[in-house]
């Protein structure tokens, strides 16, 4: 592998809203813009955001007007602030439910409510999700606490109170970590403060206005709640939810030997602040121990790919793939460059053998669950503040979103209109092409199928040249990619969602380069390898096949060598967009009943200790959970299985 400056990267990856309409000669998969534009159009949807759980945007959001909330406790003292909420039921039971003194609150939100919402799973208390909440806390990364095992909390040094303030000590000198065990949950509640500290401090909310909260997702969607004095949040109900415990049983047979994440939790838990519980830390005699992990997990699965209960607002998003972080950006692109055999253009050396290059192709498609935000020096942090404050607040107004540009709508768009004829046409360009004598017919049929789709692709951009019958020793000239038809026709398809004569802030003009430069990259390969099978299907198969055998063979074995190039074409275009989560198999359908499982913390399984089967270790290793493994099975994570009640976790079963 190979080492590339820093600076050279940096000149060669930064964008250009001036960018000249052309075929691109090749992807750059040092390019922000798939990033930003992939990690727009999933925000709020679980499945992606499990695929790729190191968040990179923060975006305003709104809960709207009479959406209920939930909050499980073990008592029925007052709520102190923060606390959580969730948006499940199956969540907050899952969490607190089972237990003697259960009590599940129900919550409905009197007006529409502003949120800051930090996309990835970042309220996963394993893996790096929550990162991007302590770089915003820390203004960059140099006195960020790193996970590294049970100790002290991260973030409340011994000198530092609660809410992460230094304390006056005079002249003493900085106190060592007294020992003992950090706990995670006490981490998650100074977050929680120090970020509803931090709305309040920069005039950005408060009790009943402005953003109230935070959003989150680990096995579906929670909000951090800053203030139950809020006017905005009304109390429905406060029930006692606890149910009879089994009788007659004997408690070991249901114990069983896995000690859960949740009963570590349990055992540090600090006094001070109440966390959660989980099922397996209630008594075997309760009757829906297990079962309420699964009901958290259905309720999860049903948003993979929308949750309708929050919108994303027009503006007021930041991400940490903005070029603007150059320390950050630099680091990045280093690393994916001798990682994933990179050109310092951004170029991907394609090995030769199919099978090495299949392998490269799958590690380029998910190379974003690699990308951490551990390299955002001070300077970063520094940009980062001011851009997000300056946002949040436009969100506030009204009039603040200057473009009037719904950026979310448009990126999920694309990826709606695209995904599925692209993964379909490629799926035609690697079936068996008939090669030999004789197969002409059929040799045919192939190609008018993959003509019915790209000229779907070609419908809204592409005038057929005057002059039809075409005579055949024109055909090259009329659909070359330098022609005036190819020029007219990718111009019209890259420029779709262009806007004229319009000024973008710094949030619209990152986020409206990020669609561009996606559609440019989706309209040079489609167009190119649309007019190209154009090309062959006028030349040969627009009218009865030539007597001419010597011809056939020559134009046929060209048909086939151009096939290898545009399946190859297409390939690296699908890897360069990233978009796993409609790419990979078993995430959509599944059965009456059943729900495709992906393990999602905390209700995934737990990995068996012999290790993956030898035929899977190498996908294992490659994709696994970020920073070290949280249990749960890699396997299933990119190829989902169907579950049901009976038959989850699926690890369990194997």
């Amino acid at each position: 592998m190979f080492s590339i400056p820093r600076l050279t990267i940096l000149l060669v990856f930064l964008p250009s809203i001036a960018q000249s309409t052309s075929f691109l000669p090749f992807l750059n998969f040092t390019s922000p813009s798939p990033y930003i534009f992939h990690s727009l159009s999933t925000l709020l949807q679980t499945y992606p955001q499990t695929l790729f759980p190191n968040g990179h945007t923060i975006a305003s959001v709104t809960i709207p007007r009479h959406t209920l909330l939930y909050h499980g406790r073990h008592d029925n003292d007052p709520i102190p602030s923060p606390e959580w909420l969730a948006l499940d039921i199956e969540m907050a039971y899952g969490i607190m439910g089972s237990m003697p003194d259960s009590r599940m609150l129900t919550y409905r939100t009197k007006k529409d409510v502003k949120a800051v919402y930090f996309d990835g799973t970042s309220a996963s208390l394993m893996g790096e999700g929550t990162m991007a909440q302590m770089v915003l806390l820390y203004n960059g990364t140099e006195n960020i606490p790193k996970r590294g095992g049970w100790g002290p909390p991260r973030g409340r040094r011994p000198d530092h109170d609660k809410d992460g303030e230094k304390k006056d000590r005079g002249e003493d000198p900085p106190r060592r970590p007294p020992p003992g065990h950090w706990n995670p949950l006490e981490d998650e509640y100074f977050r929680a403060r120090g970020l509803c500290k931090w709305l309040v401090s920069r005039g950005l909310g408060g009790p009943g206005w402005g953003y109230e909260g935070v959003v989150r997702m680990n096995a579906g969607f929670e909000v951090i709640w800053c203030d139950f004095e809020s006017p905005s949040l009304k109390l429905v109900s406060n029930l006692n939810v606890s149910v009879p415990l089994l009788q007659n049983v004997d408690s070991d047979r249901f114990q069983g030997s896995r000690q859960t994440v949740f009963e570590t939790q349990a055992m540090l838990r600090a006094n001070e602040d109440e966390g959660p519980h989980g099922p397996g830390m209630t008594s075997p005699l309760e009757p829906f121990r297990y079962s309420s992990t699964w009901f958290w997990f259905a309720a999860a699965a049903k948003r993979y790919f929308g949750e309708s209960r929050i919108k994303v607002d027009a503006c007021g998003l930041f991400s940490f793939y903005e070029s603007e972080l150059q320390y950050q950006s630099s680091a990045r692109i280093e690393d994916d460059a001798s990682r994933l055999n990179l050109t310092a253009a951004g170029k991907w050396e394609s090995p030769s053998e199919d099978v090495i290059r299949e392998y490269g192709l799958d590690k380029l498609k998910k190379r974003r669950r690699q990308h951490r935000l551990d390299s955002v020096e001070e300077k970063d942090g520094d940009f980062m503040l001011r851009s997000l404050e300056a946002r949040l607040k436009n969100a506030l107004d009204e009039d603040g979103c200057n473009s009037g540009v719904d950026w979310h709508y448009i990126a999920k768009e694309i990826v709606t209109q695209y995904s599925n004829e692209l993964e379909t046409l490629l799926q035609y360009l690697k079936a068996d092409i008939p090669t030999t004598a004789g197969n002409e017919e059929n040799l045919r049929s192939w190609l008018q199928s993959s003509r019915t789709l790209t000229h779907w692709f070609l419908l809204p951009f592409m005038e057929y040249p005057p002059g039809r019958p075409y005579d055949k020793e024109n055909l090259a000239a009329l659909f070359a990619l330098e022609s005036p038809l190819a020029q007219t026709t990718l111009e019209r398809c890259q420029t779709q969602y262009n806007t004229e004569d319009q000024v973008f802030d710094d949030e619209g003009s990152v986020l409206y380069q990020a669609i561009k430069d996606t559609i440019a990259g989706i309209c040079s390969t489609v167009v190119h390898i649309g007019l190209g099978v154009e090309y062959h299907w006028l030349l040969n198969f627009n009218s009865v096949p030539s007597s001419d055998l010597a011809r056939r063979t020559q134009a046929y074995d060209e048909l086939l060598d151009d096939a290898q190039a545009w399946r190859r074409k297409l390939e690296e275009l699908m890897a360069w967009l990233g978009w796993a989560e409609k790419w990979t198999t078993g995430a959509e359908s599944c059965g009456p009943g059943n729900v495709p499982y992906v393990p999602m913390w905390p209700v995934a399984g737990f990995r068996r200790r012999r290790g993956p089967p030898a035929e899977h270790r190498d996908i294992h290793l490659e994709f696994a959970a970020p920073r070290g493994g949280w249990g749960g099975s890699e396997l299933f994570l990119w190829h989902a299985v169907c579950v049901n009640a009976s038959s989850y976790p699926p690890e369990e079963w194997e």
